[in-house]
């Protein structure tokens, strides 16, 4: 679904998130399919909305590695990550 030039039918374009640890690579099509699915990019665990805590991972923990520093993730990444 990506093309090097407008072609009836197909998409071009993407995007493309650099972070210290990774890099992340989306097209038109997979961007579309997550939103067409209910399910963007770095969405919370269902049940757990953008400003909700959980438990295991408390948010003073994680605001204390952001202001050292030691993550650039999100709250809900970072637990994400934790949890693996």
């Amino acid at each position: 679904m990506t093309c090097s030039k407008p072609r009836i039918g197909e998409f071009g374009g993407g995007a493309c998130a650099i972070f210290a640890d990774r890099i992340v690579f989306n097209n038109t099509a997979q961007m579309l399919e997550r939103a067409l699915n209910d399910d963007p990019n770095g969405s919370p665990p269902p049940g757990q909305g953008h400003w909700d805590e959980l438990p295991e991972y408390p948010f003073a923990d994680w605001q204390a590695e952001v202001a050292n520093g030691d993550t650039r993730l999100g709250y809900h990444a970072w637990a994400a990550a934790r949890a693996a």
